[in-house]
């Protein structure tokens, strides 16, 4: 039985052992390299646009550059989950993986939902990214973002979904005018979101 993940602050830990029981992959095999490979390449021959790496911190970023080495998916169609923690160690951050693709910037979903929630849509002049602005660790052109995904609407704090109704296509439609990021819409189902009943509808 392979280790469980509970100390984010090891990095040994976070990339090597098992997260929420989840299969573990040996990424550093040549063979599970190439396996993945041909996994990316029949999903391109499908007709897939892009690729969504899940819980991509967890993997080391080595071991990203060379699953997707000779990708047929384009930089901005690579989206890698790399959840920033300002008390994460080297390694686990965003900026360690941005050379292989987007990745997704959680706390855009959250600034933007408090700015229209809380009627401060002044706050969001800022959201430039660096150099030029405040916001966030990511240039423009090395984030992914969003108003909210799957795993954001099935969070109890600040965030806005479709139950919102205008206050979420506003918020998106501000995602899609302001220039940072390259913006993802959330196209899903609609579903109840109580989280006192447990959520239903498909993930």
């Amino acid at each position: 039985t392979n280790c469980a993940v509970s100390d984010y602050t090891d990095a040994d830990e976070v990339q090597q052992c098992d997260l929420l029981g989840l299969p573990d992959l040996r990424t550093e095999s040549v063979l599970v390299r190439a396996k993945v490979r041909e996994l990316l390449d029949h999903l391109s021959s499908l007709g897939a646009a892009g690729v969504r790496l899940d819980a991509a911190k967890h993997v080391p970023s080595a071991d990203v550059a060379a699953l997707l080495e000779a990708s047929s998916f384009t930089y901005d169609n690579i989206v890698m989950e790399v959840i920033e923690d300002a008390s994460a160690p080297e390694g686990l951050n965003p900026p360690e993986y941005v050379a292989y693709g987007r990745v997704a910037d959680f706390s855009y979903a959250w600034i933007v939902a408090e700015a229209f929630a809380g009627s401060d849509l002044a706050s969001l002049r800022t959201l430039t990214g660096p150099p030029d602005g405040t916001f966030g660790r990511l240039p423009s052109d090395q984030a992914c973002v969003f108003i909210d995904n799957h795993d954001t609407q099935r969070v109890d704090d600040v965030r806005l979904t479709h139950e919102d109704g205008a206050l979420y296509i506003a918020a998106n439609a501000f995602m899609l005018a302001w220039p940072y990021g390259r913006p993802r819409l959330m196209s899903s189902y609609n579903l109840s979101l109580d989280s006192s009943v447990g959520y239903d509808g498909p993930p």
